[in-house]
């Protein structure tokens, strides 16, 4: 583990999908999958400007050792979240979260 314990204080579900066809469409599925530690803050202005950039909309920031992926789809307090962006540092990545309308199914 490269990120500390004691930074990572909350957790989060990654999710997987299946595809599912209903009336001649393909649907998503989203399902819970592993719970992860992490940490997640709100972005300040100051990482708007040093980290991210003014384009970014998301109002989350999430540090974790693992890695995943732009636009997966992450479960923070029952509330789904899309990763808008992310940024690789050497120990750790940053992840910009923004709110989702996805539904999970459990």
């Amino acid at each position: 583990m490269l990120v500390s314990n004691r930074f990572l204080r909350d957790s989060i579900f990654t999710t997987k999908f299946i595809e599912k066809k209903e009336h001649m469409q393909t649907r998503k599925i989203y399902l819970r999958n592993e719970e992860i530690k992490v940490n997640i803050q709100p972005i300040t202005e100051k990482a708007i400007k040093t980290v991210w950039g003014s384009e970014i909309k998301a109002k989350w920031q999430m540090l974790s050792d693992k890695s995943l992926k732009v636009d997966d789809v992450v479960i923070f307090k029952n509330i789904s979240y899309r990763i808008e962006d992310k940024k690789e540092w050497l120990t750790s990545t940053v992840y910009a979260l923004i709110e989702s309308d996805v539904i999970i199914h459990d």
